[in-house]
């Protein structure tokens, strides 16, 4: 029996939220983490409540549990640097017996925040150099 560990991970994480999640994560005996981004339901309240917040013209464009419908607390690019370290920390075991393959973390950073949050740029929500 394999445990698998979910979180979602609220815009408003602060480097502190990052930084308590992470040594959460790291003492937890699960082999098996999944990451994401908290993107409520439209029809629900908390879609409701963030609604006059966000970023985006079109929230089903981004609904995905990776995009961050609001502006998030750190600056757009270290909160996906984080999360994408994140990410890179709850793959830390092959389940497969082949053995745990360290990822590198740069690479997994290196060009996901213009990936994941490019769309923004033209809109003036971020800068170029956010990202």
């Amino acid at each position: 029996m394999v445990l698998h560990a979910a979180f979602m991970i609220h815009p408003e994480y602060s480097r502190h939220e990052f930084a308590r999640l992470a040594d959460y994560v790291a003492a937890m005996p699960a082999a098996e983490f999944s990451f994401t981004v908290c993107t409520p339901s439209p029809g629900t309240a908390d879609y409701d409540a963030i609604r006059s917040r966000m970023w985006i013209d079109n929230p089903y464009d981004f609904h995905d549990c990776a995009h961050p419908l609001v502006p998030t607390a750190l600056p757009l690019r270290e909160f996906a640097d984080r999360l994408a370290r994140q990410l890179a920390a709850g793959e830390r075991t092959d389940l497969r017996g082949l053995g745990a393959g360290a990822r590198d973390v740069e690479a997994v950073t290196r060009h996901r925040p213009q990936e994941a949050f490019g769309h923004l740029a033209p809109r003036g929500v971020v800068g170029a150099g956010d990202l």
